[in-house]
């Protein structure tokens, strides 16, 4: 048994924010870029913590967390293959644990104030031990986030579907929460219940997911996620970004995909959530119109969005919209929920869009919102 622990905070914004691998700067656009041998390049948005909160809480609700599981492993599966990680196949056993090292330190000043980790290599099982991690920290649990999402992960390392993860505990106290991972048959042996799913194989990435999130010049707002950092509306410490007591993450743009694809059938939920999220942005901002929105939008790592009023009715056209491969399986709905929320608060009446029509223009993505 191996123990790994985790580098601190501030040799993730040495490495990763301030060599500019994870670019805040541009308009528009959040990604993460890595020259080499293999170059990464992932886009990425600004998530409030909120949204997945009210997710968990709705699904849960309804007794169907397992999709959020689900989309979880798929999500992150897919951002390894995005990311290029090596795996078993081309890595000795004996260097994965280093290299799952280096993933964890990533992950952790992303999402967690500290990450701990015991591996054994044997059962290719791995103990995690997460000190104020998203989403976990206010509900106890968190079935995308982290549970499915790092089942992904260690199924695409050690190139074993049958990986999955179960909390084993969570300290409210001092904020704190232990999980397991491991195949199917290594947590039955140890008496452990949990979710399955093993179906990964169709998950695929292709060149288009680089050509249609390349950055473009924007035409109705010069914000960044950089321009909000400076500006003081988000505190930004050892890599955790508030604004007043909500936290925000950046996000790899497919987890969004998979969630309106995995639960195509609660729709309502996802948006209800969403919109939720897009009141939480604005509301203890002050002065608010209609181009903070747009200027938030771009911060966020959404794009390039106008919206127009007309006879008190309102358009928004976004373009070069996060694009993932299973474009064709979402309706941007969270996109168009956070819209919607932010909207009303400008408004100061709820605003809901009739109509939702996508298309792909000149290599990117469009959205046309129309209430």
């Amino acid at each position: 048994m191996e123990n790994i622990i985790m580098s601190n905070q501030s040799s993730y914004i040495k490495n990763f924010i301030l060599t500019n691998f994870e670019n805040i700067e541009t308009t528009g656009f959040i990604f993460f870029k890595l020259s080499g041998k293999t170059p990464v390049y992932t886009r990425q948005v600004l998530i409030p913590e909120c949204f997945f909160i009210n997710l968990e809480k709705l699904l849960s609700a309804k007794s169907k967390s397992y999709l959020l599981y689900s989309s979880g492993k798929k999500f992150g599966y897919n951002y390894a293959l995005i990311s290029s990680f090596s795996n078993s196949n081309d890595k000795k056993l004996s260097d994965l644990s280093n290299y799952i090292n280096l993933i964890n330190s990533f992950i952790e000043g992303t999402y967690a104030s500290k990450i701990n980790c015991d591996i054994d290599l044997d059962t290719k099982s791995i103990r995690y031990y997460l000190d104020n991690f998203v989403i976990i920290n206010k509900l106890s649990y968190g079935n995308f986030l982290p549970l499915g999402a790092a089942a992904g992960l260690m199924s695409y390392i050690f190139q074993d579907f049958t990986i999955e993860g179960v909390l084993e505990n969570y300290n409210k106290e001092n904020n704190t929460a232990t999980l397991l991972y491991g195949p199917a048959s290594y947590l039955e042996e140890q008496k452990k219940i949990f979710i399955s799913e093993h179906n990964l194989s169709n998950i695929q990435v292709g060149q288009e997911y680089i050509t249609f999130n390349q950055v473009r010049q924007l035409k109705y707002s010069n914000f960044s996620l950089k321009t909000l950092i400076d500006s003081k509306f988000f505190s930004y410490n050892n890599g955790i970004i508030m604004n007043n007591d909500q936290r925000y993450f950046t996000l790899e743009v497919s987890a969004l995909s998979f969630i309106e694809k995995e639960l195509q059938d609660y729709q309502k939920d996802i948006y209800d959530a969403s919109f939720n999220a897009g009141r939480v942005i604005l509301e203890n901002v002050k002065n608010v119109s209609i181009k903070t929105i747009i200027d938030y939008l771009s911060a966020f790592g959404w794009g390039d969005v106008l919206i127009l009023e007309k006879n008190n009715n309102y358009v928004i056209n976004a373009n070069y919209l996060p694009y993932t491969e299973i474009y064709k399986n979402t309706n941007y709905s969270i996109f168009s929920g956070i819209v919607s929320g932010m909207l009303s608060v400008v408004l100061k009446r709820e605003i809901k869009f009739s109509k939702i029509e996508k298309h792909i223009t000149s290599g990117y993505i469009s959205l046309l919102l129309s209430t």
